[in-house]
């Protein structure tokens, strides 16, 4: 192949294979026929060891301006059902290098386009025009990696690298592959959905903020960290939501919830600040936090419950309360008849200090839990804290009745009444007569 190819027309599929002289079919001596592409609306795929680099920045005057945008698709590696389809008798999968996309400049990923990493260890790395630097656990300083579209990390270890990384409103990036990564040296936003589906996902800069969704499933687990060993790392989330299923992990050294909801039946390790978002577990079920909750105001815990259980919060560490206890009664407030009489919302290791400024329940709104009244105004929930010397506690609701007792209840009560006091009568003869 002759010449440069700056565009990739739709309909128009290139695709370089290590094991079939892949890299032969874009060179020209030692000129890389795409080392200029700035846009593919077609199919591009890299497969069994290809490194391809693009430099886009030729194309703007602006320094580190140039952009290679997709609009079709770019995959690496092969997707698990083709490479099945090119085993022969039963053979095992061919050991095959990693693929590799290096572009100077920016990366961005329209509504329309679609970026697949298939093969382990498959990478795209995204670099400025600046001096590489290695970041804190390996990996270039890079520009920046834009996804409007969709982003699917599939096989494991697999990796982007990038300046900064920005999944936009409408885009899509699911974690797929055990030990996948997103790296950036700046900062890291969703706008969007980011999906992560497998264990040991790491998305590491200096600062995550999530104002779409975020996903953890059954099974998954994320670590948020920071851009370099001296950077801690941390989640911001200013709206949108965070879920964490069952059987799910977020870990960061601090989850700061100033937005939105965080909500979910999985564990967080790291140190949960909700100041100004909601925490609600849902379903109803119990969430799990590894290291200290602080809650103030106007943050909202948002707590459901059914005639049997509730939401809780495990909280292994210290809790700090203040802002808005908010119950959530399944069923409604006027029909809600609960068959047990207190509810363990709260429990922790270290210590507790403070209590909830507000209460919310029906649209009731009090700085006193007890005058918040339900089952058309017969029973309400007051505070029972529970605090041990070894620091462990709880946060208990008990329930309390202001009914007046139904006639049959009233007959009951006062049969009772009447036999007691026959065995108090009797024993008292008994004990006269010198019989114990």
């Amino acid at each position: 192949m002759n010449g440069l190819i700056n565009n990739i027309d739709s309909g128009v599929s290139i695709t370089l294979d290590g094991q079939q002289g892949g890299a032969a079919q874009i060179l020209a001596g030692n000129v890389n026929a795409l080392g200029n592409l700035i846009h593919n609306s077609g199919s591009l795929t890299l497969t069994n060891g290809v490194t391809l680099s693009t430099d886009t920045t030729r194309f703007s005057p602006v320094f580190g301006g140039g952009t290679l945008t997709n609009s079709g698709s770019i995959t690496l590696g092969t997707a698990p059902i083709q490479a099945a389809q090119h085993r022969v008798g039963g053979a095992e999968d061919p050991v095959v290098q990693p693929n590799a996309l290096n572009v100077t400049g920016n990366l961005f990923n329209t509504s329309d386009g679609v970026i697949n990493l298939y093969g382990a260890g498959d990478s795209i790395s995204v670099s400025g025009l600046r001096t590489q630097l290695v970041k804190g656990q390996g990996g270039p300083d890079s520009g920046q990696f834009i996804n409007a579209g969709q982003v699917n990390l599939s096989g494991a270890n697999t990796a982007i690298f990038a300046d900064s990384f920005d999944n936009q409103q409408g885009g899509t990036t699911t974690f797929n592959g055990t030990g996948s990564s997103v790296n950036s040296l700046g900062g890291a936003t969703n706008e969007g959905t980011m999906n992560f589906n497998a264990a040991q996902s790491v998305v590491s800069s200096s600062g995550f903020t999530d104002t779409g969704s975020v996903h953890v499933a059954n099974g998954a687990d994320v670590t948020f960290e920071g851009a370099d060993t001296t950077d801690p790392g941390a989640y911001t989330q200013t709206a949108g939501m965070t879920t964490i299923d069952s059987g799910g992990q977020l870990t960061a050294s601090e989850i700061d919830i100033d937005g939105g909801e965080l909500t979910g039946g999985g564990t967080i390790v790291g140190n949960v600040v909700v100041d100004g978002g909601t925490i609600s577990p849902g379903d109803p079920q119990s969430m799990t936090i590894i290291g200290n909750y602080t809650q103030v105001l106007p943050g909202i815990m948002d707590l459901n419950f059914d005639t049997t259980s509730g939401d809780q919060i495990l909280v292994t560490g210290a809790v700090n309360l203040g802002g808005t206890l908010e119950l959530t009664l399944l069923g409604g407030a006027d029909s809600f008849a609960p068959l047990i009489s207190s509810y363990t919302i709260i429990t922790w290791t270290a210590g507790e200090l403070g209590n909830f400024n507000n209460f919310l329940m029906g649209g009731q709104t009090s700085q006193s839990l007890s005058s918040l009244t339900f089952d058309h105004g017969t029973e309400y929930f007051s505070e029972s804290f529970v605090q041990n010397q070894d620091g462990s506690g709880e946060l208990d609701l008990l329930l309390t009745s202001t009914a007046a007792p139904e006639p049959s209840t009233l007959a009951m009560i006062f049969g009772a009444t009447l036999f007691g006091a026959a065995v108090i009568r009797r024993r008292r003869r008994l004990r006269a007569n010198g019989i114990e």
